[in-house]
């Protein structure tokens, strides 16, 4: 790290998202900050966390507790009551795929407002809510969705309180049998308040279905770990075999989220020092994988884990395609075509290629005769791009959102065209494939750099 003149290395510990806090102890019935003192050793720099903290819950069928809470007001205290920790507080028709859903669980939802006092995954099989599909099992409490919340003082329990964490001391949260339950004890463990930075050695997605629901778990079929997320689909495969369900555009949605939130959104704090809460400079997606694509993961004789990447963490060589935000309202009956979407970063090149029909008649002696069925052709245009930015200047969202307000509706847009085609400045035009879902509509532009519209009559 780079400071004024001087450069120095900075010195930590990445400990797991689910003991950062401290481990807990069910035969002492007790949780201990254990990683307090080193947090506190003038010789350590930063607060290191390998942040893997689920970011939903959402079952299948119609998404389960937190789809039916979705517009249910967010708890406004901590603790929480049992009647509104399920609270989200959102707008909208509730989905899984939704930046907003997921940032408020960084903050809130599992680990922060309620837990899940049993639970374990217990990989492939029918799912018990009985959707017919293949999925990892839940058990206990979660196949169930019977959640807990916090009490007082039991700030410490839950893992998302980085917030809480940093402010304040800490004692040892445990049952002394004297009635209370769990509640802090003893002395204070020797964390200063707003002493150190935290910052996350590591966070990410396995490239899953529901892979935001336990992100910690990952797919290997040569080892005994081996596991999906909890309620993730699992499809037939080659050889009677199962295979994890694909979705990189979840797994590139919960990375969004995670960054926005601590980076843009002023989420992040600082001390009167300036000190800030979360240092994003050394925040680290897992993973980048410095073996080129796709070099790995084609030569799995080389490597043994390039059967892993599918629906592993890797970022390379994957999407991202982020779902399109919020539908606008459709235009209004005789009001003005909606236009195609100005695209800032857009570097395309356009192909225009007109379309003539014609009837063609067959005659006994074996000769055709032909006829003009339209005096103008109809266009086909296909744009074929190098980049579709998704950052702050959102090109792929916007696209990707325009087509699912379009797709289906009887009503045309316009697109500028050159006026060398002799057309005006703009056409009517459809997507040539406005039947197929947003989804395939994002893998194949994702997979092809195209698409293709269609010219239709004034």
């Amino acid at each position: 790290m780079r400071s004024g003149t001087a450069s120095r290395n900075l010195v930590s510990y990445a400990a797991d998202w689910s003991v950062w806090t401290g481990y807990q102890h069910p035969g002492e019935a007790g949780q201990w900050p254990h990683l307090d003192q080193l947090y506190a050793s003038p010789a350590i720099d930063l607060v290191a966390i390998d942040n893997y903290l689920p970011l939903s819950d959402w079952t299948t069928g119609t998404g389960g507790l937190d789809a039916s809470n979705w517009s249910a007001p967010a708890p406004t205290t901590w603790p929480p009551t049992a009647a509104t920790m399920n609270g989200l507080g959102l707008s909208g028709p509730p989905m899984l795929a939704s930046l907003a859903y997921l940032k408020a669980n960084i903050e809130g939802g599992e680990k922060y407002n309620w837990f899940y006092a049993d639970s374990t995954n217990l990989g492939p099989g029918p799912d018990p809510l009985g959707s017919g599909l293949t999925v990892s099992r839940p058990s206990g409490d979660r196949a169930n969705q019977i959640r807990t919340p916090y009490a007082a003082g039991q700030q410490l329990l839950a893992p998302k309180m980085l917030r809480w964490w940093w402010n304040n001391a800490h004692q040892a949260v445990y049952d002394a049998g004297d009635g209370q339950g769990w509640v802090p004890r003893g002395a204070s463990s020797k964390w200063v308040p707003q002493s150190r930075s935290i910052t996350f050695t590591e966070y990410g997605f396995p490239t899953c279905d529901r892979c935001t629901n336990q992100p910690n778990v990952f797919y290997d079929p040569k080892s005994t770990e081996s596991f999906t997320p909890y309620w993730s689909a699992w499809d037939p495969a080659a050889g009677g075999r199962l295979a994890p369900r694909r979705d990189d555009t979840l797994a590139a949605l919960g990375l969004q989220a995670v960054y926005e939130y601590w980076v843009v959104d002023g989420k992040n704090a600082a001390s009167p020092a300036g000190l800030k809460m979360v240092e994003p400079a050394f925040m680290a997606a897992w993973n980048w994988d410095a073996r080129p694509f796709p070099t790995f993961p084609l030569l799995g004789s080389v490597w043994g884990d390039a059967a892993n990447w599918r629906v592993g963490n890797w970022l390379g060589g994957k999407g991202p395609a982020l779902p399109p935000p919020a539908a606008d309202a459709p235009p209004a009956p005789g009001g003005p075509y909606p236009g195609f979407p100005t695209l800032a970063g857009r570097g395309w090149s356009t192909r225009y290629r007109p379309a003539f029909a014609t009837t063609v008649a067959g005659h006994v002696s074996g000769r055709e005769s032909r006829a003009t069925r339209r005096s103008q052709p109809t266009w086909e245009i296909e744009m074929t791009f190098d980049v579709l930015r998704m950052d702050v200047i959102a090109d792929l969202q916007a696209l990707v959102g325009f087509f699912g307000r379009m797709r289906g509706r009887a009503t045309p847009f316009t697109v500028p065209v050159p006026t060398y085609l002799g057309q005006g400045s703009s056409l009517l035009c459809r997507f040539a494939e406005d039947a197929i879902a947003p989804e395939q509509f994002m893998a194949r532009l994702w997979e092809l750099r195209s698409l293709k519209l269609v010219s239709v009559p004034a």
